[in-house]
């Protein structure tokens, strides 16, 4: 069975129960499913206004995390990506597209168990033509 190792768990600190939850459900259907396992990287959790910055300044994140903050700072965001011959790497797409269809497996399970409250799950593998932020994973506010 996949869970989340030491390192990765570290990175989840002060993420929202909800998408802790979330995420191991997923990672457990990915294991019965036979797809890759996954991961946290570095700054993949929650985030200081210092690390988005940081983030910001090498292009890859439009926000600053000062005036346009992240999610990511209010612990509502997580980055999961494929963990593929004993590292993580953003370039085995399919294992995005296999960990998307896991969480939204689960998020529609976790609704109908009325544990969602107030949230949609956004993936920003939807965002732009390309889907340019696969690992990214947000709980935003029912409008």
């Amino acid at each position: 069975m996949y869970i989340f190792g030491e390192t990765s768990n570290k990175r989840r600190a002060g993420v929202d129960s909800l998408l802790i939850e979330l995420t191991d459900r997923a990672l457990a259907m990915m294991y019965r499913k036979g797809h890759c396992d996954m991961t946290i990287p570095l700054w993949g959790g929650k985030r200081s206004a210092e690390e988005q910055f940081k983030i910001f300044q090498q292009g890859n994140s439009e926000l600053d995390g000062y005036e346009d903050k992240s999610y990511h700072q209010s612990g509502l965001a997580i980055d999961v990506i494929p963990y593929v011959n004993g590292k993580g790497t953003y370039k085995f797409i399919e294992g995005f597209f296999d960990f998307a269809q896991c969480m939204f497996t689960v998020w529609a399970n976790m609704v109908a168990e009325g544990k969602t409250g107030s949230y949609v799950l956004e993936w920003g593998g939807f965002w732009g033509s390309t889907g340019w932020d696969k690992p990214h994973w947000q709980l935003v506010k029912k409008t």
